[in-house]
Formats: structure tokens, sequence, C-alpha cells
């Protein structure tokens, strides 16, 4: 809460002619509280990019002659060299300046050369770049041809400039090295069922010989792919002999290469190529082999997730009203219980169909609820379709979630999109949209009916709330009568409660109503500037604490046992000076109505004099409420005699976390107000421990 990141891209602006104002928008996607909610930001900013002058080019390549010397039986040169010039005819600068030089079929760079060159510094208007060289070596060739070599001049801005060079390679006359080739299939075969080919993996084969009449020294051979869809597997270059005699059998060299799936059918060429030296350590020409590979293309998977249903607009699968209304009776909206709370919600499941030609494979789908839409407890928004492949053509499965609906004032369309991906898909974003019905906003209030104590006891009220998701809660104002014969109020505090945080601090008057003449009301109030209380928990908003002041005289009294109602008053007149007073949420003024109704359950406190508690006479230890809670609930006991006892919390591997209370009691009944807002989110285990009995019972602090 209140943290900034910074996130910083740097961005190169394409070359335009006339000035124009870009839009660059950012979008952030995260997760987080109630429900793990998916929240999605975005915003804009405008970018003013003027008009860029033009470099423009020309360049120069230029080649060293080939020749064949039939006395070494070798090319000279080899490698030869091949050299690039730019010049910056424009009036800008030619900046990131890159070259890249293109080969005919029969030549080939060198070990150790990149096809592309970087120029190491910024080309100005009229000047010529340092010299760029290549080292290129020829094929052998059974007859001589002129092949071209191309260099291609590229700024960071996209201005291009191709130069071309002729070189003559002349003929080789036999013999020499002999390179045959071969390959396992010469065409593939897509199975569509499971969306890759029948045989992927196969193998190629290279037989090299020497015919030249003399021993070749460090012969090698190497086998590359012209097409990224289908891969040798490394090393694509293999020894065949450190030493290969005249007109020994050929050799055998063999690779596995491998197709990728592809979209388009075609001919992939595998080139082998075979090299040597001669006795002096020169290279003798180097031989090529082609052949020719089919693979044909896999096809693609076609998602299509239109087909939605929710279990409450469309039971039926049939059509529905699309309205998700609420129901009074409940309130709540209409849906299923949920397991998690004391809400409910419906279920979302979305269908998932494959028309495409290929198997979708691992296709997973996530959910982007709108703001007034939440995930349930333990829902995730990331699942897997079942099932997780889906077939060509036919193919369905099928994603669900559970969902619930917050609070809105008015009818409302809301939207819940998915986006569906498989690993060999683009993603599918279906979007479902819904009339969320108007519900009346509704927060409960109650206090406990099983408040005990005797003379000179302080009893701690908890004042609960319910739900409060889609309300927003940042004050309150509220309005208790009790008996002041049987009990006077001492204090409020918020330590421990759902607003014991970020809340500015309860502030409490003691009042008196038309009719007593002692103070019988209480008036407590608080108020946030920061985060509204908006939250799926129940727990208390703040706690009241009561002196039991009852004491009759005598026991056999019949009023020595007494009862009285602890009550939420909503609306009444103060007697001394006739204000109005509300009882009422997110109200900053005594006689403000607030929007949002309170629905209060009264509680009740028993009390007696200070020999006797209107108790049981048995030990026992009751649950605690609420349950689940964050960050405080109250734990009742009873104590069926005077004894020595210890309250304890243990974590679920039995191990002790804290003493809650130890002592020496009478018996009676008696509350603890447990704040565990320092421990983790869990299943706890409270223990309840007396020389002659014990009881144990499970607790769930739930953040």
């Amino acid at each position: 809460v209140n943290e900034e990141r910074t996130i910083t891209w740097n961005m190169v602006p394409l070359r335009r002619d006339v000035g124009g104002t870009e839009q660059l928008k950012f979008q952030v996607h995260g997760s987080g509280g109630l429900g793990d909610r998916i929240i999605i930001g975005s915003c804009g900013v405008d970018v003013y990019v003027p008009p860029a002058r033009r470099a423009e080019f020309i360049c120069d390549v230029q080649t060293q002659s080939v020749a064949f010397d039939p006395a070494s039986g070798r090319y000279i040169p080899d490698p030869f060299r091949v050299t690039a010039t730019v010049t910056n005819t424009g009036v800008a600068a030619g900046i990131g300046l890159q070259a890249e030089i293109e080969l005919a079929s029969g030549l080939f760079l060198a070990p150790g050369q990149n096809p592309v060159q970087l120029l190491p510094d910024t080309l100005w208007p009229s000047q010529k770049s340092a010299p760029l060289t290549w080292e290129v070596r020829p094929i052998a060739r059974d007859a001589g041809a002129t092949l071209p070599v191309s260099v291609t001049f590229t700024d960071r801005l996209g201005a291009a400039t191709s130069c071309e060079s002729q070189v003559y390679i002349p003929r080789v006359p036999d013999p020499g090295l002999t390179l045959s080739c071969a390959t396992e299939l010469d065409s593939l075969t897509v199975d569509k069922n499971r969306g890759e080919y029948e045989q992927s993996t196969f193998e190629v084969r290279a037989y090299v010989g020497n015919m030249s009449g003399q021993s070749i020294y460090n012969v090698r051979v190497s086998a590359i792919s012209m097409h990224a869809d289908l891969t040798v597997v490394p090393p694509v270059e293999k020894p065949v002999a450190q030493r290969l005699d005249d007109g020994v059998p050929p050799f055998e060299v063999t690779w596995d290469v491998t197709a990728q799936p592809r979209r388009q059918s075609g001919c992939i060429d595998v080139l082998f190529l075979v090299s040597g030296e001669d006795e002096q350590g020169n290279p003798v020409p180097t031989r090529e082999c082609r052949i020719c590979i089919y693979v044909p293309e896999v096809g693609l998977p076609v998602l299509d997730c239109r087909d939605a249903v929710t279990d409450v607009t469309d039971p039926a699968g049939t059509g529905g009203d699309q309205l998700i209304a609420y129901d009074e009776s409940i309130g709540d909206y209409e849906g299923e219980p949920s397991a998690y709370g004391d809400y409910t919600v419906f279920t979302l499941r979305v269908n998932v169909h494959n028309t495409g030609d290929a198997l979708a494979r691992r296709v997973r789908a996530v959910i982007l609820p709108p703001p007034s839409l939440t995930l349930d407890e333990n829902e995730d928004a990331l699942k897997w379709v079942e099932p997780l492949d889906l077939q060509a053509g036919t193919g369905t499965g099928q994603v669900e979630w559970k969902i619930r609906p917050i609070a809105v004032p008015d009818d409302r369309e809301v939207c819940i999109c998915v986006v569906i991906t498989a690993e060999n898909s683009e993603p599918l974003s279906c979007c479902y949209c819904l009339t969320l019905g108007a519900a009346h906003r509704v927060v409960s209030l109650s206090m406990p009916d099983d408040i005990v104590g005797s003379y000179g006891d302080k009893l701690i009220v908890p004042v609960q709330i319910g739900e409060t998701l889609g309300r927003d809660i940042f004050a309150y104002r509220l309005t208790v009568r009790h008996d002041p014969d049987l009990v006077r109020f001492v204090d409020a505090t918020s330590t421990g409660t759902l607003t014991g945080r970020g809340w500015n601090g309860v502030k409490a008057e003691v009042l008196a109503e038309a009719g007593s003449a002692i103070p019988n009301l209480v008036r407590v109030e608080d108020y946030t500037t920061g985060s509204a209380l908006s939250t799926s928990r129940t727990g208390a908003l703040v706690f009241l604490r009561f002196e039991v002041v009852h004491n009759p005289a005598s026991i056999l009294a019949g009023d020595y046992v007494a009862q009285a109602p602890l009550e939420f008053l909503t609306d009444l007149t103060e007697t001394e000076n006739g204000r109005s007073l509300q009882s009422s949420v997110n109200s900053m003024k005594d006689d403000e109505i607030s929007d949002i109704a309170l629905l209060t359950q009264n509680g009740t406190v028993t009390v007696a004099g200070d020999c006797l508690l209107p108790l049981s006479s048995s030990t026992r230890l009751e649950g605690n409420k609420p349950n689940p809670f964050n960050p405080s609930t109250v734990i009742t006991y009873e104590l069926g005699e005077e004894t020595d006892y210890v309250l304890q919390l243990f974590d679920p591997l039995g191990r002790m976390v804290r003493v809650i209370e130890e002592g020496h009691k009478s018996a009676g009944r008696y509350e603890v107000v447990l704040d565990m807002g320092d421990l983790p989110s869990g299943v706890y285990l409270y223990r309840l421990e007396t020389p002659s009995a014990a009881d144990s019972r499970r607790m769930v602090l739930s953040r």
C-alpha cells in the first residue's frame, strides 16, 4: 500500500518525413486484495515525433579473383577476400549502420566469419566508411561459373542500400575429394491427432571419398540445414579422417535432424560440405552435396471460447435471462452457498472448442473479472482446461470458476473476460456480459446474547460487524442502550478489531435517555481517512467495556440473578439538548441518515451478586466468535469449580504458540479477547486445561 515502482523503457522513434504526435499506451496487470482479484490499470502519454532528415547511402563491393592451381590441386586464394565500403550521400548522419553479406550457392564463409558486421562510428554526410572484409571459400565446381556476392548496408532508421560484385569460380578437374549424400526420409507425414509429425527426427548421411591420387589430411564434413524448421543435432561439423588415402572406400557420416511443426509446406535443403588439406596444410577444394526434404505444414488449432453459461443466468444452457438477481429473502445474490463463508457464488462454465487442423496442446485459461465480481476463496484465476489437449476439428474442453457478486446500488452490466491459450496457438479473448441486479446496501451489527458476570466484573462486549465488501465503510456512529442498574459503561476500544489500524480512534460518551435519571446510553464513533473497510471477513468493529454494579443484599433475593438487553438504538433524541442521534455508517453528522441500512441484533447481559454466578457447574470450552476471524476473536469458557486453569494457543503441529490466559478463578463463565494480528493465517488450536478437565477447539485466522 502506498508503494511506488518506476519502470523505464528506451524508445527508438522510426524515421518519418512529416512530424506528428503518437501516443504511448501503458497497461499494468496484477492481482491482490480480497480474493486475489485481477487488477488492470492503463494510462497514455503523447509524444511528438518531428520529421527527420534522411541519410542516403551508396556502397561498393570488391572481390579477389580466384584461380585453380593444377599443380597443388586447389583454388588460389582459398579463402578469397570480399571488401565493402559505404558512403553517406544524404543530409543526415548515418547511425547504427550494419552490413550483411549474402553469398550465392557455391560460396560459403570461412570458419569464424560473421555475415553481419557493425560500423563502429557514426557516418556523417559525405563521409566514406572504413573497409569491411569477409573471408569467403569457394566450393569445387564441375563447370566454371560467375557467382554474385552482395552486401546490404542498413542504418538504425531503416535506410538501406545494396551493392553487388561478381566472382568467377573456375572448374576443378576430377579427381579429388568425393561427396554424396542421402536421407532416411525425403518427405514427412503429419499426425493430426497429435498435432505433430509421425516421425519428426530422422537420419541424414554423407559419404566421403578420395580420388585425388594423393593423401588428404584433416578431412571434415558438415551438414547445414537451410531453414530453422529443420534442425541438425550438433555437432554440425564432424571429422572424417586425420588422413584419407587415395582410393579407400567412402566413409559414412550420419546426423540426426529434427523437424519443427511448420505453418507452410515446402522443401527444406540440407547442405553437406566436405573439406581437407594437402600435405603442406593448404586447403583442397571443398565439395558440396544437397538433399531436399519435403516438410508439410502441420496446421494450427483454432480455438473458440464463445460458448459459456452460468448456473444462475442459464442453468439449462438454453439462453437464460442473463440477470444475476438480488434475493431479498437471503440478503444476497442468487446462487449457491460458498464453502468458505456466509455468502453466495455462481459458477461460470466456459466450453472451449478446437475447430482447427491440429491438436491444441496444453490449453489453459485465465479469467479477468470486473471490479463488481470477485473469485471465490481459493479459486485460481489461471486454470488448465479439461482435458488438457483438444483434438483437431472436434475437440472440446471445459473450465469453470466460482464467482462472487459484490453488491451494487443499481442494475449494472458486467463483462467477464477469459483469455484462452495453447502451446501452439495464439491467445484468444472472449468476454461474457451479464446484468448484476441492484442490491440494497446493508451492514449487519450484532452483540452477543451470552455476556455473563458478577458484581465488580468488567465485561467486554464486542460489537460485531458483518460483511462489508462493496460497502466501503469509512465511519460509524452508534448508540447502545443498557440497564444502568445492572452495568455501568467504562470505556470503548478498537484495539484488536477490524478498525484497530488506520482509523482515527474510537470516541465514546455516556448519555441519559428521557425518563432515566442516570446515564443509560453509550454513543461511540470512529472514522478513517485511509482505506475504507471493505472485506468479506466478519469481526469486531469496537469493544465496549461495562462494569457489573448489580449486587443485591441477599442471595435469596428474587432479583439476585438479573438479565437485561443491550440494544442498538437507530434513532434517538437526546434529552439534554435535543440532538437527533442516528445510528449509522458512513455519516459524518449525528442526524445524517446513511444510504447503507443497518441490520442489528441486540445482545443480552446476565449478572449476579458477588457470591454467585449464573453459570453451569461443568468446565467446558466454547467455540470462538467469530470464526474464521481477522485479526481478533473472543474465546468463551466455563469453569465448573474454583480452580487453577491455563488457556493456551497451539499451531497445527501441536507446538505451543503462547499462553492466552492462566491463573486461579472461581466457578463461572468467562471471556477473553485474543488478538492474533502478529501471526500468519492458518488453522490454530486453543486448549483449556484444569487439574480435573481439559478441552480443545479449532480456530481459523484468515486474512
